[in-house]
């Protein structure tokens, strides 16, 4: 690792993708287990928002530059490649016709969200209070029922706020000026406990009524009109105290991470070899369980969770070494150096 990284964003991305890996292969889990449900439920809540947060910290706002060119190149290329490859399972595993193309499969919505994300980063920017600007776009595409899954919009809109949130305390300099991935004071960590074993207690202990009332489509920033019974407008302020709960757990989740270089961090620099080829291990076993041809052993939960979970984590440090980097980087990173004038 170069000097000019930083270990804690590095241990965090993956963290963060061991904790998508193992929130996926966990579903048939939760049907049949509280626990499940709530291990499932708690992370669900703030993994993705950290990826978005993470991922903004590192984005930059000038317009122009070849660094635009990555967009292309790190995001839409393969969300093309890795969505064929995902369409093509569905068509082979399933009896689900072939839909089109800009409605995203499973993970791939998130490559288009993040390409908008840096497309519009730019002009967001010009905004005199951009963090309000995304908050506010995120509160108001929830009022539109119509907002649909074309190119990730819904999703897109609605975690706009985490990946301005990342953008904007690394152009304010907030991370550097409190030294937040330097020091560490002792009550950070046991603090951060706190917050996580407490929200999915909460989690555990209600979890009939957040079922009752779609707790998933909140999480997931998707209308109000799919999980409100009153008027839109409450669905606003839901989904603000959602943002701000999030924005909670996103940070307990960073403070309890290492600041310092230990051995898994140098292979978070790696994490879209396993956020990507994900699809070709754990979305076959999707399919074929959605499908009823393979079945979970869900009880004990007790073995079970930790099993599974465990060998997400395995299988987090398998996708991201070399020997797959090597084999699979050319479609994870296609370069298309060839494409581009020299000058």
């Amino acid at each position: 690792m170069t000097s000019s990284r930083v270990a804690l964003w590095d241990n965090a991305k993956f963290a963060a993708i061991a904790l998508i890996l193992i929130g996926h292969a966990i579903v048939p889990l939760k049907a049949g287990s509280d626990v499940a449900a709530s291990f499932y439920y708690l992370i669900n809540a703030f993994h993705v928002p950290a990826f978005a947060l993470v991922s903004g910290y590192f984005s930059r706002a000038d317009p122009t530059g070849r660094h635009r060119l990555r967009v292309f190149t790190d995001l839409l290329v393969p969300y093309v490649i890795f969505e064929v490859i995902a369409r093509v399972l569905v068509v082979a595993l399933t009896d689900d016709p072939l839909t089109k193309l800009t409605a995203s499969t499973w993970v791939t919505w998130f490559l288009m969200s993040l390409a908008i994300w840096r497309i519009i980063l730019p002009y967001i920017a010009m905004i005199r209070f951009p963090l309000l600007f995304a908050l506010a776009i995120s509160l108001g595409v929830g009022l539109l029922p119509d907002v649909n899954t074309t190119f990730a919009l819904r999703r897109t809109l609605g975690f706009l706020p985490f990946f301005i949130l990342g953008w904007w305390l690394k152009e304010r300099g907030y991370v550097e000026r409190f030294g937040l991935v330097t020091r560490r004071p002792a009550w950070v960590r046991p603090s951060a406990v706190v917050v996580l074993v407490g929200a999915g207690v909460m989690i555990w202990a209600n979890l009939d009524w957040l079922n009752a009332h779609r707790f998933n489509e909140w999480i997931w920033f998707n209308s109000y009109s799919n999980t409100m019974e009153h008027e839109a407008w409450w669905g606003a302020l839901v989904r603000l105290a959602v943002i701000v709960g999030i924005v909670v757990l996103v940070a307990a989740f960073l403070a309890l991470l290492p600041t310092r270089e230990v051995s898994w961090t140098k292979l978070g620099q790696y994490t879209m070899y396993p956020f990507l080829l994900q699809i070709v291990v754990l979305y076959p076993i999707r399919l074929l369980e959605s499908e009823g041809r393979i079945a979970y052993p869900e009880e004990p939960t007790w073995l079970w969770l930790p099993l599974i979970s465990l060998g997400c984590v395995a299988l987090t440090f398998v996708l991201v070494s070399r020997p797959v980097r090597l084999l699979t980087g050319w479609l994870v990173e296609p370069r298309l150096t060839w494409l581009y004038r020299r000058d």
